[in-house]
């Protein structure tokens, strides 16, 4: 196998690769050093030898005569097949086998070592064009008998939801198809690669929020807990002590039994009033000890409720980190989800300045849902679901509105038969969604502006038939 390398900058890794093995052979001999990286006649190269022509097995899914493999494909696709159909892992897994050192190589020397050997038959061009005939078996197989009109049909529905994959190497491997199908394809995947470019940077901005923000939540989840166990500690001590107070109240009115019985024995005056004030002053101690241990009884019930509620509250970060946790994970995708959806140019993205109330949903998540909303030109109010102030509040968000959506994923019980209630009382149009994810809200502001289009349609037609009914 001859291998020829780009860089010549690079000794430690043309070393690395002079010692590489392939079972008893040593490749450092038919090593030959290339002078640059690129996509022009000098690059990375591995030769087939005659020895190796049947190293690897022939592919099931590459014989039959409608289908190219990949190094009989045009040499400027090659860039977009291996970027779009194969991940990285795949890649080095490739390297690996070929027993070539890649730990030392960068992404960009990887795809390039990649591409630059697609462009004719060698054992790294045979194992990529089996990889992804393999990768993709069930697409080759099932679009085998796809006319062009019925592919390109496909490929934009597939472009849509991100899955074009198996489609885009399906389509590049057929024979059949007019020069300008693969074109058109390859010019969608270049400007996806754009567009996903920029919406991943501001997804990773996002990220980098939220994860701040979780990590304040987890510090003061971790400040609670140490709390709670140095209540516990100090609850265990005033357990002792009670028990210690119940002791000395058992002593002293064992004690005050014996003096009563002592006092009955005595017949002098003198004796009498010693006792009489010796058993005021036992009183008047145990009347002091009856006070501290009412004391500290009603402080032992006041910690036990002050335990229920850190308990609650517990449970409400931990649940609030939880669903901040999904929406971190959820966010790229509910995000791309919203920008196929609906944009300026469609016909269901103006509010027409609608105010629009949600009630309930994550109260961090309050500024991604006004921007939601009058980004599409409505106004945008919130509340978050807790009833602390009673009704009236909430009462008065309903009538100031003209659309409420209440998520009850996140939310009060109370809440949602509030909304129900003042909704209807109020001839307010309302919606109680089963998610507060963005996409949930994102379908129920489309479905608004969609009946606001219609709405308007309609009075534009009203109109128009008064101004012909009067001319």
């Amino acid at each position: 196998m001859n291998i020829r390398l780009k860089n010549q900058e690079d000794s430690s890794l043309i070393e690395n690769l002079k010692v590489s093995t392939i079972g008893e052979r040593n490749i450092g001999a038919d090593m030959i050093e290339d002078e640059d990286w690129g996509y022009g006649p000098n690059k990375t190269h591995i030769m087939p030898s005659s020895k190796e022509n049947d190293l690897h097995k022939r592919d099931p899914y590459g014989c039959s005569p409608n289908r190219r493999h990949l190094w009989e494909i045009e040499n400027f696709y090659h860039c977009s097949i291996i970027g779009t159909c194969l991940t990285i892992f795949e890649q080095k897994k490739i390297l690996a086998k070929e027993h070539i050192p890649y730990k030392k190589l960068t992404l960009p020397e990887i795809h390039s070592i990649m591409v630059s050997n697609c462009q004719e038959e060698n054992n790294l061009s045979r194992r990529l064009n089996n990889l992804l005939n393999q990768k993709y078996r069930k697409e080759i197989l099932d679009l085998s008998d796809y006319s062009e009109e019925e592919l390109l049909t496909l490929w934009e529905k597939k472009l849509k939801v991100g899955d074009i994959c198996g489609v885009y190497w399906v389509a590049l491997s057929r024979k059949d198809l007019s020069g300008k199908t693969p074109c058109k394809l390859f010019g969608d995947v270049h400007m996806l690669s754009h567009l996903n470019g920029g919406e991943t940077r501001e997804y990773l901005r996002e990220a980098v929020s939220i994860r701040e923000r979780n990590g304040a939540l987890t510090k003061r989840l971790e400040h609670e807990k140490i709390i709670r166990r140095q209540q516990k500690k100090e609850l265990v001590t005033m357990k002792e002590d009670l028990i210690e107070m119940e002791r000395k109240y058992n002593t002293t009115g064992i004690e005050n039994s014996e003096l009563t019985q002592k006092l009955g024995e005595v017949h002098s005056t003198k004796r009498i009033d010693e006792i009489k004030a010796k058993n005021l002053a036992l009183k008047d101690q145990l009347q002091k000890g009856e006070d501290m241990l009412k004391r500290y009884t009603n402080l032992i019930e006041s910690l036990k409720k002050e335990k229920e509620e850190m308990f609650s509250n517990l449970a409400n970060l931990e649940e609030s980190n939880r669903l901040l946790k999904n929406e971190v994970y959820d966010t790229p995708q509910q995000l791309s989800n919203i920008h196929f959806q609906c944009d300026e140019s469609c016909p269901a993205f103006d509010l027409y300045a609608k105010r629009i109330l949600i009630v309930g949903g994550i109260t961090r998540l309050s500024s991604i849902y006004r921007d939601l909303i009058e980004e599409r030109g409505g106004a945008f109010d919130y509340h978050d679901g807790y009833m602390r102030g009673g009704e009236t509040i909430l009462e008065d968000q309903i009538k100031r509105s003209d659309f409420v959506l209440c998520p009850v994923d996140v939310n009060s019980h109370n809440a949602c038969l509030t909304v129900k209630k003042f909704c209807k009382k109020s001839r307010r149009s309302y919606q109680m969604l089963s998610s507060s994810s963005l996409t949930s809200i994102t379908r129920a502001l489309i479905g608004i502006a969609v009946k606001s289009e219609e709405q308007k349609t309609t009075n534009n037609v009203i109109e128009r038939r008064k101004d012909e009914s009067i001319s």
